[in-house]
């Protein structure tokens, strides 16, 4: 049975972390993961794994940290 530290995985999300990105990168399954885009055949569905690895690392914004803008209701 595998071991998920969920704790860890959530710290990941908004680190901008980026000598663990590239430890991601050079990662045993990596080059798997990374690859599937080009194996699927509907175009709809591809995807950059950087990109992807990218946007949860450096972009993502942790709840706490978001800001609503309320101008839309403001304006009701």
């Amino acid at each position: 049975m595998i071991h998920v530290d969920v704790e860890k995985v959530k710290n990941v999300f908004g680190s901008k972390d980026s000598v663990l990105f590239e430890k991601i990168k050079t990662a045993g399954l990596y080059e798997h993961y990374s690859s599937q885009d080009e194996d699927f055949p509907d175009p709809n569905y591809h995807y950059n794994f950087d990109d992807a690895l990218e946007d949860i690392i450096f972009k993502y914004i942790k709840p706490g940290n978001r800001k609503t803008d309320t101008s839309f209701f403001m304006t009701c």
